[in-house]
């Protein structure tokens, strides 16, 4: 199955480690990351910028991305943000929040597992995106967002996980608002066997990263150069906490949308945010925006024999596609995907513009999502939405040499643009 290697990293030092972290790059809007950015200009948000992160002017916003991506990672490397290259190692990495904690495996996974299809996906993936990601990785020079995957039964990895982080040092802890990072070196030789072995023999399923890791592939294949590494981070699937991405469609006409589906769907109103919440089977949660943001319940029919009875899948099959015209896997801009709970709290604190729709999803079950990857299907993008996400900035692996060396002045060559 896929081999999992010890990985060179440099470590983020403690007196850093507020102005460094960054929070969740896809659960903030660009507006929201160029605030933080202008409230902690040295984030790794600047290291991960996007082109849509890039106010309108006379430059190509993705080329300027990479390029602020690059100044700003030799912006931390030249401040010493970031402690010395540490020998190849694993490492654990434990994420807290009130109620909930996980801990996995910090290591390299190889890009070539991915290609053989020996790490499991679930999600469809879209090519531009991929495509910019490559190019971000190739111009940048480095990795600090993990790849998350999952295993699912390797007692002697758990084991080996419970034993160093109750009887080893942190080598680092950082906590943020609510949020506990804590990451443990496994340094005895016995361990990195015993975990290597184990996860050897074991599928490993991606759970958030689908876009970064076709990414690490295609750059390898750009570059042309075997062996290469992703940076991955691997939980135990017990551990891990699913949510859902709920869909917003931006610039519409909200009543015309309502209107179109109750032409071909039973639709009621419902007054509670519990009645959202507690919806029977069958029926998606529909809220129309405006002075008074109004929820609705459609009941869409079941779907066919073999297809995924999931909420993505039946948006898109009976409400997306072909009342709206909107296929999420090319969808550009006209879906917005929110992550979060959906517990009644967050409905009532959904607020909406008047040109939006929303649709309230629910949470993958784990074991629809373990069957889709071992048949080898896929579910809409932004399907699922692991929490407590993995951060930006703890550490950093640098893929340019250029970088490890010490030169780190100038750009990468003008070829990676």
């Amino acid at each position: 199955m896929v081999a999992v290697e010890p990985i060179a990293l440099r470590v983020v030092r403690p007196e850093w480690a507020a102005e460094v972290l960054a929070p969740p790059h896809d659960a903030l809007s660009p507006a929201d990351r160029r605030r933080h950015l202008a409230d902690y200009p040295h984030s790794y948000l600047g290291v991960t910028r996007s082109p849509e992160d890039i106010e309108l002017g006379e430059f190509d916003p993705a080329i300027e991305a990479m390029r602020r991506s690059r100044a700003s990672l030799v912006d931390l490397l030249t401040l010493g943000a970031f402690g010395p290259l540490q020998a190849p190692s694993l490492y654990l990495y434990r994420l807290e929040v009130p109620g909930h904690s996980q801990t996995g495996l910090v290591c390299g996974t190889a890009t070539a597992a991915y290609d053989a299809g020996e790490v499991r996906i679930h999600e469809q993936i879209k090519q531009p995106r991929v495509d910019l990601l490559a190019r971000h990785l190739a111009h940048v020079g480095a990795q600090s967002s993990p790849i998350a995957m999952a295993f699912h039964g390797a007692p002697a990895v758990e084991a080996v996980i419970a034993r160093v982080t109750s009887a080893t040092e942190p080598h680092l802890e950082v906590v943020d608002r609510d949020l506990r990072q804590t990451l443990w070196a496994v340094s005895d030789p016995g361990d990195v066997d015993v975990v290597r072995q184990a996860l050897t023999d074991q599928p490993l399923y991606l759970i958030d990263g689908h876009h970064r890791a076709a990414a690490a592939s295609a750059h390898q294949a750009r570059a042309g150069v075997a062996g290469q590494l992703m940076l991955s981070v691997i939980f135990p699937f017990a551990e891990l906490r699913n949510l859902a991405f709920h869909r917003i469609l931006r610039g519409v006409d909200g009543e015309e949308v309502l209107s179109k589906v109750r032409e071909r769907f039973v639709v009621r109103g419902v007054v509670t945010p519990e009645e959202v919440t507690n919806r029977p089977e069958g029926w998606m949660a529909m809220a129309v925006g405006g002075e008074q943001l109004r929820w609705y319940l459609v009941e869409l029919p079941p779907p066919p024999p073999g297809d995924l009875d999931i909420d993505p899948v039946r948006l898109g099959r009976h409400v997306l596609e072909p009342i709206l015209g909107i296929d999420e896997a090319s969808a550009d801009g006209s879906v917005i995907h929110q992550p979060g709970p959906g517990h009644a709290d967050a409905v009532a604190a959904l607020r909406l513009e008047s040109d939006e729709v929303a649709f309230w999803m629910r949470p993958v079950a784990a074991e629809v999502l373990l069957d889709v990857a071992d048949r080898g299907g896929t579910m809409p993008p932004k399907s699922t939405y692991f929490v407590p996400k993995v951060r930006s900035g703890l550490f950093v692996r640098l893929t340019d040499p250029a970088l490890e060396a010490g030169s780190v002045t100038g750009d990468t060559d003008e070829s990676e643009q």
